[in-house]
């Protein structure tokens, strides 16, 4: 039993010493170029960032509520790979920017 527990406890160890905390890295991009069709438009924003070796999430921050999730393409040059690509809503955001403006506040 104790051998079990030992076993159990080094596993445990060994997990937490070579695990990698995954870097989170919020960006802000300016727009580079946009295209404007008859329903909706292309935006372009480009952005050079520098990564250490390992997994990061690179986080885009202040973009549009009104993006089509089907619609966003990552584009990276050099060797790094993209694991995955998803789109969030920052609700908190809105809220925080409703109550600087007087709205929502409760008496």
């Amino acid at each position: 039993m104790k051998t079990i527990c030992i076993f159990i406890l080094g596993l445990i160890f060994s997990n937490l010493i070579f695990s990698q905390e995954i870097k989170v890295v919020e960006i802000k991009t300016d727009v580079n170029e946009v295209t404007v069709f008859i329903e909706g438009a292309q935006v372009i924003r480009k952005k050079n960032v520098d990564l250490t070796q390992g997994k990061s999430i690179l986080k885009f921050v202040n973009l549009s509520p009104f993006i089509d999730p089907k619609s966003v393409q990552v584009k990276v040059e050099g060797e790094i790979t993209v694991l995955s690509v998803n789109q969030q809503q920052n609700y908190l955001d809105k809220i925080k920017a409703q109550r600087a403006a007087g709205f929502g506040e409760i008496a």
